[in-house]
C-alpha cells in the first residue's frame, strides 16, 4: 500500500513530467502583428487579390457560397475520410443560418497529434484559400471556454487512415479566429505544425465578421486576415518545403480546451482519438459566410 506521502510524491512526479511534455512540445507566443513588417509587401501584393471567381481558374469550382445545402455532401469530412471519432455538435448549410454553412464542435481542439472537426477539399500546387467568418459564444460575442476558435487549415493527407497513422507525423497550418487563452477575449490564433511538433501565436482581434486567407505559392505559406473595412494584413510567413503538393484544404472548428487539457499534458494521443466528448462544455458556434479558392496570379507550380 502506498502511504500519503509516496502517493503526494508520485502526483507530483507525474504534474511534472505532464508539464515538461506539455512544454516541451508546446511553444506559445502573444503578437500584436502592427507596423510595416506585417503590411502586405510588394511581392506579396498577388496575395492581396480580390476572392471572386475570375476567369477560367480552374479551382474555383471547389468554392462554395453556402447558399445551396446540397453542397455540403461536396465537402470531405477527415472524421469519415480517415477514420477518427466525429466531433461535429451540429453542422448544416443555409439552414440556422440563410446563406451560410454553420459549424459547432464538440470539446476538442488541434494541436500536434490531435485532430478536430475539419472539413476540405484537396489542392493540388499552388492556391489561395479565403473564407469570411463569424465566431461567437452560445450565448455571448466571444467564446467564454479556452481555445474556441474556427477558420482554415492546410494539411498534408494521411491516406493510409487512422488503423496505420503513426503519431510524429502531422504536418499542417492554419489561421483561425475566436478567443484562445483569453477565454472571453477576441483572439486570432495562426498555429504551424511539422512533425505533430505545434507552434502557435496569439494576436488580438476585433469583434465581428473577418476574412482569413491561406496563400501558398511555391514553399511558402502566407496566412492574412482583414476585419471589416480594412486591408489585408499577413499574419504569418512559414517556409514548407516538406509540406505534399496535394495537400487537404479548408475548414476547421474546435472548443473547449479545458474539459481535454490533461490529454494533452500526458499525451494521451490513443484515448482522446477513442472518444468523442459529449459532456464537456463547448461554446463555439462558427459562422461561414463562403468559401472561395483560386490560383495565385503568379504561381510557382
Amino acid at each position: 500500500m502506498l502511504t500519503k506521502f509516496k502517493k503526494e510524491v508520485l502526483a507530483s512526479i507525474a504534474l511534472a513530467l505532464g508539464a515538461a511534455t506539455f512544454a516541451s512540445g508546446c511553444v506559445i507566443s502573444h503578437v500584436e502583428r502592427v507596423g510595416p513588417e506585417w503590411d502586405v509587401h510588394a511581392d506579396e501584393k498577388t496575395l492581396a487579390v480580390d476572392s471572386s471567381p475570375q476567369g477560367n481558374d480552374d479551382l474555383a469550382p471547389l468554392s462554395d457560397e453556402f447558399e445551396d445545402a446540397s453542397t455540403l455532401p461536396q465537402w470531405a469530412k477527415l472524421s469519415d475520410v480517415e477514420g477518427w471519432p466525429d466531433e461535429i455538435k451540429k453542422l448544416d448549410v443555409s439552414t440556422a443560418n440563410p446563406g451560410n454553412l454553420t459549424l459547432e464542435p464538440y470539446a476538442s481542439f488541434w494541436f500536434g497529434d490531435f485532430h478536430a472537426p475539419f472539413l476540405f477539399k484537396k489542392v493540388t500546387g499552388d492556391f489561395i484559400v479565403t473564407t469570411r467568418v463569424l465566431v461567437t459564444g452560445a450565448t455571448a460575442e466571444v467564446p467564454a471556454r479556452g481555445y474556441s476558435l474556427a477558420g482554415l487549415l492546410a494539411r498534408a493527407p494521411h491516406d493510409e487512415g487512422r488503423k496505420n497513422w503513426k503519431e510524429g507525423t502531422e504536418n499542417w497550418i492554419f489561421i483561425t479566429a475566436g478567443s484562445g487563452d483569453g477565454e472571453g477575449v477576441p483572439q486570432f490564433e495562426t498555429k504551424n505544425t511539422k512533425d505533430s511538433s505545434s507552434r502557435l501565436e496569439l494576436s488580438p482581434r476585433t469583434l465581428g465578421w473577418v476574412e482569413l486567407r491561406i496563400a501558398r505559392v511555391g514553399t511558402r505559406i502566407t496566412l492574412l486576415r482583414r476585419a471589416e473595412k480594412e486591408d489585408w494584413r499577413v499574419m504569418r510567413r512559414e517556409e514548407r518545403p516538406d509540406l505534399p503538393r496535394t495537400l487537404q484544404v479548408g475548414l476547421i472548428a474546435y472548443t473547449d480546451y479545458d474539459s481535454l487539457k490533461w490529454d494533452l499534458i500526458f499525451n494521451r494521443v490513443d484515448a482522446y482519438h477513442h472518444r468523442v466528448i459529449t459532456d464537456g462544455v463547448p461554446d463555439l458556434i462558427s459562422r461561414f459566410d463562403y468559401v472561395r479558392f483560386q490560383r495565385p496570379p503568379v504561381s510557382k507550380r
